[in-house]
């Protein structure tokens, strides 16, 4: 597998997440997306955990565990912030809050 450069991969190697991950990344496929924070542990979630998304896909939207907890405010500055919003909508259609 090549390195995950434009988040539809979910492998990653050092040097990638030196050179790109000054800043918070997110890496995502059709089954879960990964958060890695600069000097924190990354975090990976299955889709299916993901209990609600709200906000405004043209700015910004959050996603939510079943307990309340927010786990990502991904923002319209994101690299390929429409093909996450795109994912979003077809794993989870019916957690999209109206």
């Amino acid at each position: 597998m090549e390195p995950a450069r434009h988040n539809f991969n979910l492998e990653l190697h050092a040097s990638d997440f030196q050179r790109e991950c000054g800043r918070d990344c997110v890496y995502f496929n059709s089954r879960e997306v990964r958060i890695e924070k600069p000097f924190r542990k990354s975090r990976t979630f299955q889709w299916e955990e993901i209990r609600k998304v709200d906000g405004n896909f043209d700015n910004a939207v959050n996603l939510y565990l079943l307990d309340g907890t927010k786990v990502l405010t991904a923002r319209l500055g994101m690299v390929n912030y429409d093909v996450f919003c795109d994912m979003i909508k077809k794993t989870c259609p019916e957690k999209i809050a109206s």
